[in-house]
């Protein structure tokens, strides 16, 4: 599950790239609430780290992985039909809902 959006936007659209808020609301209940700076590298080192390894070009995302609240560490998985909101200060959210395949 990695959807992205409601839009795209660079690097220099965060005044901070290390205190930005994230969350994930499963079915109206929070599951994940945190910031950037809760991050055990910074977003600077993140990238430094992946341009010595690979070629970024415009438009590459890079995903950092979870923060904590995941439903695993719960006990709690996604059911048809609830409704996933996640988003990110300056980007906006994203409404999901689960579907059975």
């Amino acid at each position: 599950f990695g959807p992205i959006g409601p839009a795209v936007v660079s690097l220099d659209a965060f005044p901070d790239p290390d205190n930005v808020g994230l969350w994930c609301d499963v079915a109206g209940e929070r599951m994940q609430d945190a910031r950037t700076d809760d991050l055990i590298f910074s977003v600077p080192e993140i990238i430094e780290y992946l341009s010595a390894i690979c070629t970024l070009t415009a438009g590459d995302i890079i995903f950092t992985g979870t923060p904590s609240g995941v439903g695993g560490s719960r006990g709690r998985f996604l059911a048809e039909g609830e409704t996933i909101d996640s988003g990110a200060e300056i980007i906006g959210s994203l409404h999901n809902r689960c579907v059975a395949p």
